[in-house]
């Protein structure tokens, strides 16, 4: 060791030993009465061994006797350590606490963390669709552009005569986020489509199939790629409700269908509860009957939504989705539905146009399938419906194309003498939901085309009825035709089948 590190280790135990004679306290020894020497104080100060007194005539000072004057003032206490080690001791001990502290607040988040991460696992779990080939018709959605998803509900029967198999409301929801616009279109469970190899039928049966065959049914009938399948049935949509603490709509008349429920509804905007909703969503004794039950679903499935993903206590969240349970299924994440909340929560019911397939039910009376309801589509008012809703909003349709002729009466006469003609056309009509009063020949069989003859302000729905069957004029009648129904249908040479 060098002479420098000799004298800087001298001079270090030397402040070491007056530091300690300063701090400490509790002695019986009284003090030297010069503190500034350069000496040591270790020989006036009584030790136990000699191996302690050596250490302090070295300045290895860690129990020393402090001035009498304290014993004197009944003091007599003894630390361990230096009184300068115990400030920093203290400091020690409160980083120590604090680091500990921290541990544990990190420990709960973590904890907290966790336990979100499975909470939201056992919410995806039961939203999940299960058994379900529904992915292999689904298709990913363009990034920036709309996406479309199919909304499918069983809502059961009040009786086993109201029963039926398949969902009872389809809509397609057009959801636009860049925009934050929604749009919806409803198509009546009864629309009739071609099942392939099924044959023709209500598009709900497509689902007998399987859930992909609903989604490339009802695909193909609205024209746009459906990218996601929503499921929900009985139970689930009446937890929905009860969660939501019901829905305010409007029923354009009055609901009382006994096999649709037991509740009574009467026309106007009112308050729609879990007792209510089945009803409501069930009947199908309407004046339009397929048509207005569309209307309805719809209205209500509008102030569903902006009640569901609005902002307020009702607002989508893991607790509500909790609360639907295994209610509804769909491949949509939760985490992707909560941010749907989010980007959706301005919209109110009024903002999301409501669009239903146009036309008409017919319930057939043939013997093999009598009593069988069929939703028939009015194609030239589809067009302007379909592309309404493809940009996001409803069609404001001509009256003359969007007429429905349900419930009006029609004769029938073949005035061109083909056989069958009349009783084929009749069939036909009754099928577009008209009740044919009369089949038979007219006077003369020299009409060289069909004539759909009206009188007043039904021309309407004699147009209506040219497009049902494909062929034909309409006509005032001016007194020329004799009739009791509300139209006549004169078949001409211009008949062709009719499919």
């Amino acid at each position: 060791m060098g002479l420098f590190s000799k004298r800087r280790s001298a001079r270090t135990l030397r402040q070491t030993s007056r530091r300690a004679n300063g701090s400490v306290i509790g002695s019986h020894v009284a003090p030297r009465a010069g503190r500034g020497g350069r000496g040591m104080n270790a020989g006036s100060v009584s030790f136990r061994s000699n191996r302690r007194a050596s250490r302090a005539v070295r300045g290895e000072v860690s129990n020393v006797a402090a001035p009498a004057a304290h014993a004197a003032a009944g003091v007599r206490r003894t630390r361990s350590y230096q009184g300068f080690e115990v400030s920093a001791n203290r400091s020690r001990r409160a980083r120590g606490v604090a680091v500990a502290l921290g541990i544990v607040l990190a420990l709960a988040a973590v904890a907290g963390g966790v336990a979100s991460f499975i909470y939201l696992g056992q919410i995806g779990s039961n939203l999940e669709l299960r058994d379900s080939d529904a992915r292999s018709a689904l298709v990913a959605a363009e990034k920036d552009k709309p996406r479309y998803a199919l909304v499918s509900m069983e809502l059961g029967a009040a009786t086993a005569e109201g029963a039926n198999s398949g969902p009872d409301l389809l809509a397609v929801v057009r959801a636009d986020p860049g925009q934050k616009t929604l749009a919806l279109l409803v198509i009546p469970a009864e629309t009739w489509v071609n099942l392939g190899e099924a044959g023709g039928g209500p598009i709900r049966d497509a689902a007998r199939q399987g859930d992909a065959a609903l989604v490339k049914a009802v695909s193909s009938l609205a024209g746009v790629p459906l990218s996601h399948l929503v499921k929900v049935d009985e139970r689930g949509l009446l937890r929905m409700v009860e969660a939501v603490g019901g829905v305010d709509a409007d029923v354009p008349e009055e609901v009382d269908d006994p096999l649709a429920g037991h509740a009574y509804l009467a026309a106007g905007r009112q308050h729609i509860d879990a007792d209510s909703v089945l009803t409501l969503l069930r009947a199908t004794n309407l004046s339009k009957q397929g048509l207005t039950q569309a209307q309805i679903q719809g209205a209500f499935l509008a102030e569903l939504i902006a009640k569901t993903f609005g902002a307020g206590d009702a607002r989508l969240s893991t607790a509500l989705l909790d609360r639907i349970g295994s209610g509804m299924r769909t491949d949509v994440s939760s985490g992707d539905l909560l941010k749907g909340a989010d980007a959706f929560a301005a919209l109110s019911a009024g903002d999301i146009p409501v669009s239903v397939v146009p036309g008409s039910t017919s319930v057939s009376t043939n013997l093999a399938t009598k009593g069988v309801s069929r939703f028939l589509i009015d194609e030239d008012a589809w067009s302007q419906v379909r592309a309404a809703f493809m940009e996001g909003g409803r069609a404001e349709l001509d009256p003359a194309v969007a007429s429905d002729v349900s419930g009006r009466t029609v004769e029938v006469r073949n005035g061109a003498g083909i056989t069958g003609a009349a009783t084929a056309a009749a069939d036909a009509l009754e099928q577009a939901g008209l009740k044919v009063t009369s089949v038979g020949n007219a006077e003369q069989q020299v009409f060289t085309e069909t004539l759909v003859v009206y009188d007043g302000d039904l021309q309407p729905e004699a147009e209506a009825v040219v497009r049902a069957l494909g062929f034909g004029r309409a006509v005032k009648g001016l007194g020329y035709y004799a009739y009791q129904a509300d139209l006549l249908v004169i078949i001409g040479g211009d008949y062709r089948p009719i499919s």
